[in-house]
């Protein structure tokens, strides 16, 4: 899964250093958000699979990834466990929440 930002109109309006200071924030406060999204959404019984969630920028990508093992059966479910689409709950949120932090990267610029 994953959530596609269109800049293209601020790119439009912002000069080229504004406008990557804009992309880097944008970046990084969604996939924070992401992350800490999904670990509001994780069904917690150890709290490892809640832990277990980190990010990785890089570039004008951001990934939340969750480096438990047994996190897909979780997701997807097994022979004793339903399925818990916990990600796609925490995305959607995510999702809703984009313009938002779109906002807050431009206007921390006073503009």
């Amino acid at each position: 899964m994953e959530v596609n930002i269109d800049l293209s109109e601020c790119r439009k309006a912002l000069d080229d250093k504004i406008y990557n200071e804009v992309v880097e924030d944008v970046i990084r406060d969604t996939t924070l958000y992401a992350e800490g999204e999904a670990k509001e959404e994780c069904p917690v019984d150890t709290g490892y699979l809640m832990n277990s969630h980190s990010t990785e920028i890089e570039g004008a990508r951001g990934t939340v990834y969750n480096s438990a093992d047994y996190w897909i059966y979780v997701v997807y479910g097994h022979h004793s466990c339903p399925p818990n689409d916990y990600p796609k709950r925490a995305l959607t949120t995510v999702e809703a929440q984009v313009d938002s932090i779109i906002d807050n990267a431009i206007s921390k610029r006073g503009l």
